[in-house]
């Protein structure tokens, strides 16, 4: 789907003042504040299939797409109806490809 390709995103996300890759640099700041016994890693998160918790990551997308439409619909030149529509294809092909994504975490421990 058009919308998510990252040069949308990255508009979306900037305009608002959010980095979505600030993410990335999480390790960088647990070290700079002297925590200890830091991991990092990711977990994979199936989108809508797999399981109950992989339907609500999946639903919860679609609410993130139609948060944004109001802000980029206009740009893609789709009314509300069709950007509905659009939203329910890309969710519905997440269950036919077994899409999945990478969720970062990394944690640390306060020095004594």
């Amino acid at each position: 789907m058009i919308f998510l390709q990252s040069t949308i995103v990255e508009k979306l996300t900037r305009s608002r003042g959010i980095d979505i890759d600030y993410v990335l640099q999480l390790k960088d700041l647990l070290v700079a504040n002297n925590l200890t016994q830091i991991e990092e890693d990711y977990i994979s998160c199936p989108l809508g299939w797999g399981s109950r918790t992989g339907e609500l990551h999946g639903q919860n997308c679609v609410l993130v797409y139609q948060a944004m439409q109001p802000i980029i619909g206009s740009d893609m030149g789709l009314s509300k109806v069709e950007f509905d529509k659009q939203v329910v294809k890309l969710v519905n092909s997440y269950k036919e490809y077994k899409t999945w994504h990478k969720a970062p975490y990394v944690y640390g421990r306060k020095p004594l």
